[in-house]
């Protein structure tokens, strides 16, 4: 199937014309890095190459405004973890096909990456390339051309990967014919969307009624506690400061006399005194106004360099020099917490909720299986406060539906059925949905042979491309860190 990736000479050639706001999206989806987060936090980390929890910010407010401008201010996609789990899955797929374009013999000569910045309208006036321009501009965006032209070549790299399967991806005339006839099929659906989430906060239950619940439900609660263990551990952590010099974009020189610097800086320290010497000394923006201040950690929320000294030092040690990839630190540890078990006294009442939670989801559901008709789902929604909504008129070519978004298994369902019908429960990324067909047409589509064909070859060549996607992710490392996922 990703034979064609060995060709590199069906590719196209990439257009050396971008709007100023394309630039932004370097940063915001290829990794540039706005400050960072040199204390070694990571959002996720893909092979060797880390996703800093800044980049993960950058690419969650870019989704965050556009989703927001789409449907006036509401984010229909679901909640804030929801659209932080998109931006983190799309940092890493486009890392992982970047890195393993090169492997490929796909990359970004010196010159066609020059070439391209050249001709970018805004580093330009009257036709012309003004290198002052694009020194103001990567001095506005707080990085280094090193940077800049380092994430922009991964960028251009990543355009090619997606050159090649768009050209793996011309349809036939017979498949512009089938895609015609469904684009005639018009429905209309109501639709009901419901998850555990939807009932956690339904007649949210009092401190008192969750007491009486605890009191009447002790095996209960004993029972969840011991059947799931593991979400009542706590895991180890730590407490440190650190002090950075950052070494990025340095060169060999300049690291050694950094190196030689930190050397001097690790005489004069003691546990005492690390705090004022990191206000002064570090170049970790996020701690060192804090005095190197970490607060606690657990594992694999910062790079595995980092990560193994703070773990392995005392409490009150100050270690050797520890070099990553955000420059040199030295570290001290603060504090220690062990991995244990939480009380089960301290944890009843989290317990409590969870089950009445379930059992208010069990009961909806049970209902809903015997509903006769579209009447007593709409009932049973108000009961439960669950919003139903109207898709309006969609075809085959409609890319965002309200009330199911982008759910192949839901959208699939909708165009099996016949008007009248109700689905049974669909299942679909943690969401459950009952469609109700409310009306099904032929209309006629205006849409133009070109316009079609390039529906069909931006389709497929996605689908190619996700499934290559796949394919890459099962040889390589990814650690995503969750702490970043649900803030």
């Amino acid at each position: 199937m990703f034979d064609i990736l060995k060709y590199p000479n069906r590719r196209k050639t990439i257009t050396a014309y971008i709007i100023f706001g394309a630039i932004c999206l370097v940063f915001v989806f290829m990794g540039m890095d706005y400050g960072g987060n040199p204390a070694g936090g990571h959002a996720a980390i893909v092979n060797d190459k880390i996703i800093s929890p800044r980049e993960l910010e950058t690419a969650y407010n870019q989704l965050s405004r556009v989703y927001g401008n789409m449907f006036g201010g509401n984010n229909p996609m679901g909640g804030e973890n929801f659209l932080r789990q998109m931006a983190l899955n799309q940092l890493v797929n486009q890392t992982l096909i970047t890195e393993y374009s090169g492997q490929l013999g796909i990359e970004v000569s010196p010159a066609e990456l020059q070439n391209f910045i050249i001709n970018i309208p805004a580093f330009q006036s009257d036709g012309r390339f003004r290198k002052d321009y694009y020194q103001n501009f990567i001095k506005n965006q707080n990085t280094s051309m090193f940077n800049f032209e380092k994430q922009l070549s991964r960028e251009l790299a990543y355009q090619k990967v997606q050159d090649i399967f768009r050209v793996a991806s011309i349809p036939s005339k017979i498949e512009l014919e089938r895609e015609k006839e469904l684009l005639t099929n018009v429905r209309e659906a109501k639709v009901l969307k419901w998850s555990e989430n939807s009932f956690s906060d339904l007649g949210k239950s009092t401190e008192k009624q969750i007491s009486s619940w605890v009191a009447k439900n002790k095996d209960k609660i004993k029972e969840e506690y011991d059947k799931n263990p593991d979400d009542y551990k706590t895991d180890e952590q730590v407490k440190a400061r650190h002090i950075l010099l950052k070494t990025e974009a340095k060169s060999a020189a300049d690291k050694q006399a950094l190196l030689k610097e930190m050397q001097e800086i690790k005489k004069t320290l003691t546990p005492e005194n690390f705090a004022s010497v990191a206000k002064e000394k570090s170049e970790d923006p996020g701690s060192a106004r804090n005095g190197g201040d970490l607060g606690y950690f657990g594992k694999g929320q910062m790079v595995p360099a980092f990560e193994k000294v703070a773990f392995a030092n005392g409490v009150g040690q100050i270690s050797d020099i520890v070099e990553t990839d955000f420059g040199y630190h030295i570290i001290l540890v603060e504090d220690k917490k062990p991995a244990g078990m939480q009380e089960l006294s301290a944890v009843e009442n989290e317990i409590a909720e969870k089950l009445m939670t379930e059992s208010k989801l069990n009961e909806f559901e049970k209902q809903i299986s015997s509903a006769k008709d579209f009447k007593s789902i709409e009932r049973l929604a108000k009961k439960y406060d669950l919003k139903i909504e109207d898709t309006g008129e969609i075809n085959a070519s409609t890319e965002y539906v309200k009330g199911v978004g982008r759910s192949t298994e839901v959208l699939n369902q909708v165009f099996s059925m016949e008007q009248g019908k109700i689905s049974d429960v669909i299942e679909s990324a943690g969401e459950k949905y009952l469609v109700y067909i409310s009306k099904t047409a032929k209309k006629d589509n205006p849409s133009t042979q070109e316009s079609l064909s390039q529906r069909i070859q931006a389709k497929y060549s996605q689908k190619l491309m996700a499934d290559w996607t796949k394919e890459v992710e099962k040889e390589a490392s990814i650690v995503r860190n969750e702490a970043y996922l649900n803030r």
